[in-house]
């Protein structure tokens, strides 16, 4: 992971940071709504 998404103390919240920003580009969902849990990731990532 790169350095500009570690927290110190949290890596939770680094790991969060990381996926948003580097990972999110390959998920789609085509027959659903997005799950609740990644809305809630996100907008956790973004109050932050």
């Amino acid at each position: 992971m790169p350095d500009t998404y570690k927290v110190e103390g949290n890596p939770v919240l680094a790991y969060r940071k990381f996926y948003i920003e580097e990972k999110m580009h390959f998920a789609r969902w085509t027959k659903r709504d997005e799950p609740y849990g990644v809305k809630e990731m996100k907008n956790s990532y973004n109050d932050k």
